[in-house]
């Protein structure tokens, strides 16, 4: 599996560093290591977005979420990463 990050996804993911939160960074490294080992590792807690569709979200902590497409059977396309409430509005 391959994984593409979108510029959205690059600039939340620097915006966490700005926020002093580099454990938060270190979190979402490490779901992504999972994620690519596999996508259906329980403590991701992976699920469709409702009213998005082919949007995904998992988790990285209880409140860090990344949000993500496939775009082909074995690209995923990392579109946004932040605080659970922000990501829901613009996945």
């Amino acid at each position: 599996m391959t994984l593409k990050f979108t510029e959205n996804f690059d600039r939340k993911y620097a915006e966490l560093d700005a926020e002093l939160d580099a454990e938060l960074q270190q979190a979402i490294d490490e779901s992504l290591e999972l994620f690519l080992k596999n996508p259906k590792t329980k403590s991701l807690r992976v699920h469709k977005m409702h009213g998005y569709k082919g949007v995904f979200e998992m988790s990285a902590t209880m409140d860090i979420r990344l949000t993500y497409n496939y775009e082909k059977p074995d690209t995923v396309v990392l579109r946004n990463c932040g605080h659970h409430d922000k990501i829901l509005k613009k996945p």
